[in-house]
Order: structure tokens, then C-alpha cells, then sequence
């Protein structure tokens, strides 16, 4: 075989790839090399031979996912927080607030807003 009728990587995965597409190992070598239209009848099968056992080594070599391969285990992460719905996070660890603290929360809040908004209508009617 010589030197530049040899294929490189990136061509045996270009073949490859046509032979799982389903191209004949003929319409492939015809592909890839130009010179082998013009060669006789046994040099195109030594040259399919080689192509084949080229596409082959290369499938050995080079390690791919299969689909009866199972994915690697990974172990848990340690420490990772995990999402909660927005409103429910706890800041500092404290639990949350029982319904009845909610309400006395609210209640508490709504006092202080509303003694606010009496005395600024207190101030604004006594300026009158």
C-alpha cells in the first residue's frame, strides 16, 4: 500500500460514519480516494480490506458510548443545597413561621402601617 493512498484519522471516521449510514465499502473507497477508479480488480480488494480493517482498529482504539453502556455511577454530593419553591427558603435554619405567627405578623404589620398613615393625615389636616 503506499503512503498516500494510506487514510488518516479523519478520514476513517468520515468512513466510518458512511458505513453505519449505510454506503457500500466500494462507494466508500471511490469516496476517499480518487486513484482507486483507475485500479484493477484485485487491488480494489486489497484496498477494501485495508479500509475495513483500518475502520476496525480504529474502533478498538478509540473508546465510544454504546447504547447497552451504562452511564458511571456518581457518588452524592456532600453539603449541596437542594432547590426549594420560592417563599419556602429558611434563612440562618430558623424553622418558618407557624399560620398563627403569620397572622400575628400581618396583624403587627398592618397596626404600625396604618398608626403611620393616621398620623400623617393627623399632621396634614391640623396644617390646614
Amino acid at each position: 500500500m503506499a503512503d498516500e493512498d494510506k487514510l488518516d484519522d479523519g478520514a476513517l471516521a468520515q468512513a466510518d460514519t458512511y458505513l453505519e449510514a449505510g454506503s457500500s465499502i466500494d462507494t466508500i473507497c471511490r469516496l476517499l480516494n480518487p486513484r482507486y477508479r483507475d485500479w484493477s480488480s484485485p487491488q480494489h480488494q486489497i484496498y477494501r480490506g485495508y479500509l475495513q480493517n483500518q475502520i476496525e482498529l480504529r474502533k478498538l482504539s478509540v473508546p465510544q458510548m454504546t447504547e447497552t453502556a451504562t452511564p458511571p455511577v456518581l457518588a452524592p454530593a456532600q453539603d449541596v443545597p437542594t432547590a426549594q419553591p420560592l417563599g419556602t427558603e429558611r434563612p440562618s435554619g430558623r424553622e418558618p413561621l407557624s399560620r398563627l405567627g403569620q397572622i400575628i405578623v400581618f396583624l403587627a404589620f398592618f397596626t404600625i402601617l396604618t398608626g403611620a398613615f393616621l398620623t400623617v393625615l393627623y399632621f396634614c389636616y391640623r396644617a390646614k
